[in-house]
């Protein structure tokens, strides 16, 4: 068996060099808000790279601190704001992690004092799909699940397609491990409306095919996306199968024994992360080229 171990960072060389040309030759500045989380080191330091990435094409992308205790109303104002702003071309927010959110909650004077998933949703509602460059609006998964066409997808979802368009996965049962909405959900509808043998799994059904020695073996597509450090191991695996690691900030998969199975696997870091800030920044050509023609 050939084993393919992916590099990110080489993945995508050649297209930062043709998306730089490309922003170049667009020849109208591009510019991305993103509001991010001082609580999340983690979340910084990933905006932190796409803003440097960003410079190196020619992309103008800010950075707006706030904090978990920032009241919803003032989000949406400062969103409403960007939004109506001629100059903003796309506008996210870097989502932190969930375990990051809980811990300042138990200490947090936040007026709201929502439960995560309500807190999140809360935010990426407010965010107008035409510059929702990450996409991250509700609306997205919704118009998917509709069959209608989406400005942009969001970027990890765009990386990972991206990633694995090089393989024929007509014949393949796709295993999607996460009910994320800019992971697991995008990608299930996108490829169920192709017509792919695709499931998606959260936490409990993901345990009942753990508990069943053979469940995992009948995948021969995995893309893992839960949080939980080396939560597959090889053995739980078919021979062969392609892995897509998403796991953050470690490895979903235990990639020593994952990696003597599989024949194509995307390690963590340097995987799927560099391949999802390109997307990020080809999104925001996109919104620009779009909204010009309005």
């Amino acid at each position: 068996m050939q084993m393919n171990i992916f590099n990110g960072h080489e993945f995508v060389a050649d297209k930062v060099i043709s998306l730089k040309k490309r922003v170049a030759e667009w020849g109208r500045e591009i510019k991305i808000v993103s509001l991010c989380f001082d609580e999340d080191v983690s979340s910084k330091i990933y905006a932190n790279k796409k803003q440097l990435l960003a410079g190196r094409i020619g992309i103008n992308f800010q950075i707006i601190n706030l904090n978990f205790n920032c009241p919803i109303i003032e989000i949406k104002n400062l969103i409403l704001k960007l939004s109506n702003d001629k100059s903003v071309t796309g506008i996210m927010v870097q989502k932190p992690r969930k375990s990051v959110y809980n811990d300042q909650l138990l200490t947090s004077k936040q007026i709201e004092q929502l439960d995560f998933v309500s807190w999140w949703r809360k935010i990426t509602e407010l965010l107008p799909i035409e510059k929702d460059v990450d996409g991250l609006s509700p609306l997205v998964i919704e118009k998917l699940r509709k069959k209608q066409n989406c400005l942009v997808l969001p970027a990890t979802a765009k990386a990972i397609l991206e990633i694995l368009a090089t393989f024929n996965l007509r014949d393949k049962r796709i295993l999607l491990i996460g009910k994320s909405d800019i992971i697991g959900w995008p990608l299930y509808w996108q490829w169920k409306n192709q017509g792919l043998m695709v499931e998606i799994v959260g936490k409990n059904e993901l345990a009942k095919k753990l508990s069943d020695d053979k469940q995992l073996k009948l995948y021969q597509v995995v893309v893992s996306a839960t949080g939980v450090s080396k939560l597959i191991k090889g053995e739980m695996l078919a021979e062969d199968v392609i892995l897509v690691d998403v796991g953050e900030p470690k490895s979903d998969f235990d990639f020593e024994s994952c990696v003597t199975k599989a024949k194509f696997i995307t390690p963590v870091p340097g995987g799927v992360g560099p391949v999802t800030v390109w997307a990020l920044l080809e999104n925001s050509l996109t919104l620009s080229q779009f909204n010009r023609e309005f």
